[in-house]
């Protein structure tokens, strides 16, 4: 209504509004175009630029970086998902920050979705966590490869326990063949803590495998070894006594 009574001052209060990288100025402007408000092409351009400076500064705390590119996807799509691939992409931003932005740059971009979920699953400098889920959002885009990221990932030492098993159990349904291997693996490992172990002799037998009995011995928990560090028990001899 404003805009319509006196479009001049209206339009150069609204520039003004998002000039000189004012965050909420650039939010409000956004929520207006949202709700169909005819934004003057000044001040989108004006909130464009200021969410692009805020965006590319890396000083900035990677929350308020990712905030100002997913205003702009809201003023500007293109430009929106090129900033949000970028921050995905970004080392050190926090990872679910990373997965925050490529989340939002697929949700209006689908096709880029591979290419940067398979970038995030393979980086060493993102959480295990994070690197599992990245790879299971491949699925939608290419099953084979997430197939490849899972093993990968499952097989790696570097990563947690927790996530590895996570890899595993992912497969499952994905790769049987390779699952059921990776499983096999997983569980003659030494370093893996009981209640793991147990998680993965469960998927062997959903798999159908029916695990050896050597395989079974390392469920034992080796009393010798301080802080419980796991290993296989030999049975006592009662005639030793």
């Amino acid at each position: 209504m404003a805009h319509e009574q006196d479009p001049d001052a209206t339009g150069q209060y609204l520039q003004r509004l998002a000039a000189d990288g004012n965050i909420e100025g650039c939010r409000f402007l956004a929520e207006q175009a949202q709700l169909g408000t005819t934004i003057p092409a000044a001040a989108a351009r004006a909130a464009a630029e200021s969410c692009t400076l805020l965006a590319s500064r890396p000083t900035l705390r990677g929350y308020w970086r990712l905030e100002a590119a997913k205003i702009l996807i809201r003023i500007d799509h293109s430009g929106g998902v090129d900033l949000c691939v970028r921050l995905a992409e970004d080392e050190p931003i926090r990872s679910d920050w990373r997965l925050d932005a490529a989340e939002a740059a697929v949700n209006i971009a689908v096709g880029c979705g591979a290419s940067v979920f398979s970038g995030l699953a393979g980086d060493p400098t993102m959480y295990a966590s994070a690197r599992v889920y990245a790879a299971l959002r491949v699925i939608r885009y290419d099953k084979e490869h997430a197939a490849d990221l899972l093993v990968s990932l499952a097989s790696n030492r570097g990563l947690s326990q927790e996530s590895r098993v996570r890899a595993a159990r992912s497969l499952v349904d994905l790769d049987p063949t390779r699952a059921a291997t990776v499983c096999t693996g997983l569980l003659e490992s030494h370093t893996f803590p009981p209640y793991l172990r147990i998680a993965i002799l469960d998927l062997l037998t959903r798999l159908g495998d029916q695990p050896t009995e050597d395989l079974h011995e390392v469920f034992v928990l080796d009393t010798q070894f301080e802080g419980g560090l796991l290993g296989r028990q030999t049975p006592r001899n009662p005639h030793d006594d």
